[in-house]
């Protein structure tokens, strides 16, 4: 019971000191999250020199902080104009290949220097092609950045490094355990594509019919 108490007071403590970095950043014109990203650093400081937080309040800490994760995103695309996204994706797209090679070639080399095995080092090159950029392109959103040229580029950028990413590492966890399996890996491959298909058929007649 105490230790639940603890945690409450913790979450409170933490929600108050949120709210109050909040007002007092959007005075001076600062994106909040700069603010966040520091209370999150000193609050785990703070605790490794006064061991306050309970034993069982690291895991629903870090599921919160997933969980939050998966809501900025989700902000950041419903804020989203997907007519002028799609107006520079070609300028996106280009920019976008580019990266997935450099950085997915780059870290499937290195694996491979590393003496890692095939299926490993080509998990690590999928692995990097992916844009991990939800800190940055919050601070845009914070500025009404990402409603110019150069934040719908970069919007667009991140929306196909992600689903590139995504798709290729799907493939892999479809194809790397039949090994050489020749038979087995011609119709994993017509399965995977299907099921592809399917859902981004789901996806287009959501969209247009929700």
């Amino acid at each position: 019971m105490a230790a639940l108490a603890a945690q409450v007071i913790i979450l409170g403590t933490l929600l108050i000191c949120f709210l109050a970095i909040k007002a007092l950043l959007a005075r001076f014109r600062i994106v909040p999250i700069v603010g966040f990203i520091f209370l999150g650093w000193l609050f785990r400081l703070s605790d490794q020199h006064f061991s306050f937080i309970p034993d069982a309040m690291p895991a629903s800490l870090f599921l919160l902080a997933k969980i939050g994760i998966v809501f900025l995103l989700f902000h950041i695309g419903l804020e989203s104009h997907l007519k002028r996204m799609l107006h520079f994706i070609s300028q996106a797209g280009l920019i976008a290949i580019i990266n997935i090679l450099f950085s997915g070639i780059l870290g499937f080399l290195t694996a491979q220097a590393f003496h890692f095995s095939m299926a490993t080092s080509l998990f690590i090159g999928v692995a990097l092609t992916a844009t991990s950029i939800g800190v940055s392109t919050a601070s845009w959103t914070g500025k009404d950045l990402t409603l110019k040229k150069e934040g719908t580029i970069l919007l667009d950028l991140v929306t196909i490094d992600d689903i590139i990413g995504i798709f290729l590492m799907a493939l892999l966890f479809s194809i790397v355990p039949l090994g050489m399996n020749h038979h087995s890996l011609g119709l994993e491959l017509g399965l995977f594509f299907l099921k592809i298909v399917l859902f981004i058929s789901f996806c287009y007649l959501f969209s247009y019919f929700a």
